[in-house]
């Protein structure tokens, strides 16, 4: 360090003159602040000069400047810390008054209901009178018709439809039972005659084989006047709609098809709305593709009379004959 920065210097601080000092002394008001390279000085004897164009303080102040920087740092950090952590505590404190007024109206209700006792009042009310509809008893039929309950319509050995767990079972017509089965016997005979489309190739002709079969009607209703479930004559008289329809479906297929098995099943549930569900051709083979797509059109456009009893599956074989 020269002699210049070892003498006395003096210093301007809020327009008065201070000093003599020492060089440590203006260092140290770098360091605090209270001096910057702005700051005008001079030697006891000399010029006055900006502190930062003095070349004796140069270094002194680029380390007191990049001091009081780290300083301002610092305190900028402190102060976002505080916040933070201001903010913090101000949510948990809304989060325990939130819980603790919750607590609050929970014990409240509990107060006011109070569960714990043993309430039995509602066993002292009398229960509300429910307007039953009247159901007509089922009538046994001869002992040599059978139950007759399920629908059915079979094709070979195959069950075209049935009603899960009912037993047979008609309408009371009014007559004793000797009387049955001599003028009272009813039958539902469901033709499905054989029909044969024009030959394919390969002299291959599909024909729905479906004999008639017989049922006893269960027509009874609810109160809003739905039969339980559907006849085998409602079911038919709606798949014949569609008949033809099938028949083209199949000798399609047969066309293009020399695997085809000689039985094609279609199976689907009929809705208590009447709508058909569940499509699936029976065959695993045959279960996607053209002939498939053709059968589900068909099935699903159908729309057979609403009941209210459970849903009809429905079991369709048909022979495939080939010349």
């Amino acid at each position: 360090m020269s002699d210049s920065i070892e003498g006395g210097w003096l210093y301007k601080e809020k327009g008065a003159v201070c000093g003599p000092v020492s060089a440590a002394v203006l260092i140290d008001k770098l360091f605090s602040g209270a001096l910057d390279g702005e700051t005008s000085i001079a030697p006891e004897f000399g010029e006055w000069r900006r502190l930062g164009e003095v070349p004796e303080f140069e270094a002194p102040l680029a380390r007191a400047l990049k001091a009081r920087a780290e300083e301002k740092a610092r305190l900028e950090k402190q102060r976002t810390q505080r916040r933070l952590a201001i903010g913090r505590a101000a949510i948990l404190l809304l989060a325990a008054l939130v819980f603790s007024s919750g607590g609050f109206v929970g014990g409240h209700v509990l107060a006011v209901t109070k569960p714990w006792e043993d309430k039995t009042d509602w066993t002292k009310r009398r229960p509300e009178l429910v307007a039953l509809s009247v159901k007509p008893v089922p009538q046994l039929g001869p002992s040599t018709g059978g139950t007759g309950g399920d629908d059915k319509v079979e094709s070979g050995d195959a069950v075209a439809s049935k009603e899960p767990g009912r037993s047979g079972g008609g309408k009371r017509t009014g007559k004793s039972r000797s009387s049955v089965g001599k003028g009272d016997k009813r039958e539902d005979k469901v033709a499905a005659a054989s029909t044969t489309t024009s030959p394919p190739a390969g002299n291959e002709d599909p024909k729905d084989d479906i004999p008639p079969v017989g049922g006893a009607e269960n027509m009874d209703y609810n109160a809003a006047g739905l039969p339980r479930t559907l006849t085998q004559n409602q079911i038919m008289k709606v798949l014949a709609t569609q008949k033809s329809g099938i028949i083209n479906c199949l000798a399609a297929e047969a066309k293009t098809n020399p695997n085809m098995p000689s039985v094609v099943t279609i199976e689907f549930v009929i809705t208590q709305k009447g709508t058909a569900a569940e499509f699936r051709v029976g065959e695993r083979d045959l279960r996607s593709g053209p002939m498939a797509d053709c059968l589900r059109s068909k099935v699903m456009s159908l729309r057979w009379p609403q009941f209210f009893g459970e849903n009809k599956t429905v079991t369709l074989p048909f022979n495939i004959k080939r010349k």
